[in-house]
């Protein structure tokens, strides 16, 4: 066993030093954030080879096309503490504006005054001269009212010219360099740019603007999992009473663009029991939910349409995703099936619960052992299924193994971790 894999992702000689070898680090931005973030929460940075693990599984996804889809999640393996396995995988949602297309505002002239927008630089004017009027620009953006969003970027101009610069209708603070960051609850779907009626002519252009989703934390409800329920290479194993409330209400995501999925390592101890779910009753119905047998329920934005799959094994993904009106896909393992049903309008925003359904009446807890939950937009299963299964069993490695997975063939590292969890090692 290498000390480099076991140092520190983040320790100075981590990439290589005399005498305890050289291997590669994690590279991807969003990887590093992530492991950043469960560093603060664990108090120290996991090993090489577990960062790298999740670099890879950060590049597989953005390599098949799952990763914007994925919004409220954890990898609930990996990390030091159970602090760390519940930091959320991504605490922002994709990019929401380019700024090289900025959408043209509507200009509304106030009092009479005059302005216009250079699209080509991005920037706004004022053309009217005392205190006759002044415009105001709305700027059009992808943004879902009673969502939170984090609205950041840098002005240029003459900053006493803006008599208001809001997101939505809120108004937002410009630092003296130009900047602004404000993390703001959306009540419009645009933002706005006033001028001072006292000033003009006027100039203010945007140089840089982001506008992305805050993702919630889950919460270990009633702090009711403990260090005891968490293990590094398995993941978190529920006890029948507790449960997270992943803060991703159920209607965060179209009717007809969203998943929800469980990475299960140990199976429940019942049929019944709910890996993952929602449920909303009166009027039209929503389900979004799976019990173990997966024989019921195991539907997204559905009326109680029931599986055809078997019931699942250990080591498997399972979840449901759609992206039409008319049927859904879910799966199981390596069995997917794509099923008929139309979609029920979502009555209700009540949050994804992980290891039970959010329904007081029979929340169906689970005592399954989970590495990792996703939920957010429509996705390909199978590919999600790939990355995680890959990172799961490249965690494992790091940890069973002590080395670094990086380069390893995935095939290889399935066979080296089963034999290791059957008791064997390489020594």
């Amino acid at each position: 066993m290498s000390l480099a894999a076991k140092l520190p992702y983040d320790h100075a000689y981590a990439g290589g030093f005399n005498g305890i070898g050289s291997q590669p680090l994690p590279t991807d931005a969003d990887a590093l954030d992530y492991l950043s973030r469960v560093k603060a929460a664990d108090g120290a940075g996991v090993e090489t080879g577990v960062a790298v693990a999740v670099d890879a599984f950060v590049a597989d996804s953005k390599a098949l096309g799952v990763w914007d889809s994925i919004r409220a999640s954890c990898v609930l393996a990996g990390a030091r503490t159970l602090a760390g396995a519940l930091v959320p995988l991504r605490d922002y949602g994709p990019e929401l504006v380019d700024i090289n297309s900025l959408e043209s505002p509507s200009i509304n002239n106030l009092g009479g005054s005059a302005g216009y927008w250079d699209a080509a630089s991005r920037t706004a004017y004022s053309t009217a001269t005392g205190a006759a009027g002044y415009p105001y620009f709305v700027f059009p953006v992808s943004v879902v009212v009673g969502k939170t969003y984090r609205f950041s970027g840098v002005l240029s101009g003459d900053f006493a010219d803006i008599n208001l610069f809001r997101f939505g209708n809120l108004n937002v603070t410009i630092a003296e360099d130009g900047s602004f960051d404000a993390s703001l609850v959306a009540n419009f779907a645009d933002f706005k740019i006033y001028f001072e009626s006292s000033l003009g002519p006027q100039a203010v252009t945007i140089d840089s603007l982001s506008i992305r989703e805050v993702i919630a934390a889950p919460t270990n409800v009633a702090d009711g999992f403990v260090e005891g329920d968490y293990s590094r290479t398995a993941g978190l194993t529920g006890d029948g009473t507790s449960y997270l409330d992943s803060g991703r209400a159920g209607d965060a995501d179209p009717q007809n663009d969203a998943h929800f999925s469980v990475f299960c390592t140990v199976l429940p101890t019942s049929a019944s029991m709910n890996y993952i779910g929602r449920l909303v009753l009166g009027g039209a119905s929503a389900y979004s939910q799976t019990t173990a047998d997966l024989q019921s329920f195991t539907t997204i934005n559905d009326n109680t349409t029931a599986s055809t799959l078997a019931a699942p094994s250990a080591n498997s993904l399972i979840g449901a995703s759609r992206d039409s009106s008319s049927n859904f896909v879910h799966i199981s393992g390596d069995a997917t099936e794509v099923k008929a049903s139309t979609s029920q309008s979502q009555t209700g925003a009540n949050n994804f619960h992980v290891f039970r359904r959010n329904y007081a009446a029979s929340p169906q807890y689970s005592d399954a052992t989970l590495a990792f939950y996703s939920i957010g937009t429509s996705l390909s299963l199978a590919d999600l299924d790939t990355a995680v299964t890959n990172l799961i069993n490249r965690l494992k490695f790091a940890l069973l193994v002590g080395e670094n997975p990086s380069g390893l063939d995935p095939d290889t590292i399935d066979y080296i971790v089963r034999g290791y969890e059957a008791g064997g090692s390489l020594e």
